[in-house]
């Protein structure tokens, strides 16, 4: 390679390394691609916590010695409504948190929903599950915590029910009689 060559070829990494390390890219967060790519990040699953959830009440689970994540929803939703979620972090600065609901018997494919922070250490989204034909289903509920240095992926059950099922039901009972 020619010397005035060699010196160009430097000269448009440097300018592409600039250009990717300042550019914004929106499934990364609001972290830098450098930051995302070469930053070390751990994650630690915690196991999920059954019977916990209440709309009165937090459920808390311990994401490690010195951080707590307190979830508040209900533990049995309709399908056909939305619902509140809300998480509080204490112990340690948080740069998001999502939801993401995930039958247990089968997928819904339903992908993980950003949750907005209110004011510091406290997130809120609604939930909405999609339409199932079952009566009832079983659900988790995986909130994961986004920290500078590690994520941590912590799950809650609860269960859906449908009350238009046993509605359609009867009706269907009443037209097969007629």
């Amino acid at each position: 390679m020619q010397p005035g060559a060699e010196r160009d070829l430097s000269f448009l990494m440097l300018i592409v390394i600039f250009v990717l390390n300042t550019m914004p890219v929106s499934i990364m967060g609001d972290e830098n691609i450098a930051h995302y790519f070469f930053a070390e990040r751990n994650t630690k699953v915690i196991h999920t916590v059954e019977f916990c959830l209440s709309e009165y009440k937090p459920c808390e689970v311990e994401l490690n010695a010195n951080t707590h994540l307190s979830v508040m929803m209900p533990a049995q939703v309709s399908i056909a409504d939305a619902f509140d979620i809300s998480a509080k972090i204490t112990g340690a600065e948080v740069d998001r948190v999502t939801v993401t609901f995930q039958g247990v018997e089968h997928s819904h494919g339903l992908l993980p929903q950003a949750m907005t922070q209110i004011k510091p250490h406290h997130f809120q989204a609604k939930g909405k599950l999609s339409y199932c034909g079952y009566k009832e289903m079983a659900w988790l509920a995986l909130v994961t915590v986004y920290t500078e240095r590690t994520i941590y992926e912590t799950s809650f059950s609860f269960k859906s029910v449908d009350s238009r099922i046993g509605a359609a039901q009867i009706e269907n009972k009443i037209i097969a009689t007629l």
